[in-house]
């Protein structure tokens, strides 16, 4: 079995990806952290390939209907959604339908820097998120 070489010491592709990376994608107002996440991963990559993309907030409330349930002025349907439903659509159905499809994506092992640092050396991204209990972020934090 060959081996993969060692990642280099730091990898950031946040740099030409800036403008992607700042938006909000509706996170502030609703519960797409999931959706926002796609949107980022998505300006990264076109940013690395020479062409950033943004979406705008009416592609991600799209996908936020599309993968989360989300309907538009019903509230009890803001529920966020799961990384792994979110993934499998992208890869299915692309990101806005049919544009920016992956590939595939595999789970790595976040308690092993060799194996995340070689995963965002060779793919440019890691996607990943966590759970935090609703008194942490109801009401959400305000920058003061």
């Amino acid at each position: 079995m060959k081996s993969v070489a060692a990642p280099p010491p730091s990898c950031d592709y946040s740099a030409k990806a800036g403008k992607a990376l700042s938006q909000m994608y509706l996170n502030n107002q609703l519960g797409d952290c999931v959706i926002a996440g796609i949107g980022h991963v998505v300006g990264v990559l076109t940013a690395g390939a020479g062409n950033q993309f943004v979406y705008s907030d009416e592609e991600i409330l799209g996908l936020y209907e599309a993968i989360g349930g989300y309907v538009p002025d019903h509230p009890n349907t803001d529920n966020g959604c799961d990384e792994q439903t979110a993934l499998n659509y992208w890869q299915h159905n692309g990101a806005p339908s049919g544009t920016h499809k992956i590939a595939g994506w595999l789970a790595v092992n976040g308690s092993n820097p060799s194996e995340y640092r070689t995963a965002l050396w060779l793919f440019e991204n890691l996607y990943f998120g966590l759970e935090l209990p609703d008194k942490w972020v109801s009401p959400m934090p305000t920058k003061a």
